[in-house]
């Protein structure tokens, strides 16, 4: 009976030490990996109703920010140029996430990041609120040069500037509009990123960055 006892004492150690490493694992070594999942839009939905940075271009024209309104709800997110950015800004949902800098930039911009809460030593008694600002190096200007540029086309332009390689345009076709994701009507907001979702040519993809297609001829710029 002792045995007996001692075998399922070890089994039960040896159960509970397989349950502390994985737990271990999902909290400490896959932490950060999880938590920045595209699937994982429980973080940034959260952050949907608090205080959040404006992003703005390199010459100073405001691409997202966010404004006090009336209701359940006291501030939405705005978007005053909607599909001109929306691929490279993305959009944050109250029931959907987020995408593009809006999510890979939300600590920073909904004021998480250390670097934003922490600026002097008297922050580390007072807890002081305070958003960040994302300053693209894209230019309002070469923006709208680049959408007209690829007007009835499908595909992506992007316009660097050479010598630093600084982004300064980014188009893609076909685009779509934030201001409709991140809208308080949220059946409303079900419905656009459904039929965005869905949509085969992928309105949501920023093309430029994530679409893989093959190279032309590079030999035709020695010929040409």
């Amino acid at each position: 009976m002792s045995r007996r006892l001692f075998h399922v004492g070890i089994a039960f150690l040896l159960i509970y030490g397989l349950l502390f490493f994985r737990l271990e694992m999902v909290q400490i070594v896959n932490a950060k990996s999880l938590r920045n999942h595209p699937l994982n839009t429980r973080e940034i939905t959260l952050d949907f109703d608090g205080p959040r940075g404006s992003i703005r271009t390199a010459d100073g024209e405001i691409v997202a920010q966010t404004v006090a309104v009336s209701g359940s709800r006291n501030r939405l997110r705005q978007y005053p140029y909607g599909s001109l950015y929306s691929q490279v800004v993305g959009y944050i949902s109250a029931k959907h996430g987020g995408n593009g800098i809006e999510r890979s930039h939300n600590d920073f911009l909904a004021g998480n990041d250390l670097s934003v809460r922490i600026q002097d030593g008297r922050d580390l008694f007072v807890d002081q609120a305070r958003t960040g600002q994302v300053e693209l190096s894209l230019r309002h200007d070469v923006q709208l040069v680049t959408r007209a540029a690829m007007a009835g086309h499908l595909g992506t332009a992007v316009v660097m500037e050479p010598k630093t390689g600084s982004i300064w345009g980014m188009w893609s076709n076909p685009t779509f509009d934030p201001n409709h994701l991140s809208s308080h009507d949220l059946d409303a907001a079900a419905i656009d990123f459904k039929l965005l979702n869905s949509d085969p040519v992928q309105p949501l993809t920023n093309r430029a960055e994530y679409q893989r297609v093959e190279i032309g001829s590079l030999f035709t710029i020695v010929t040409a």
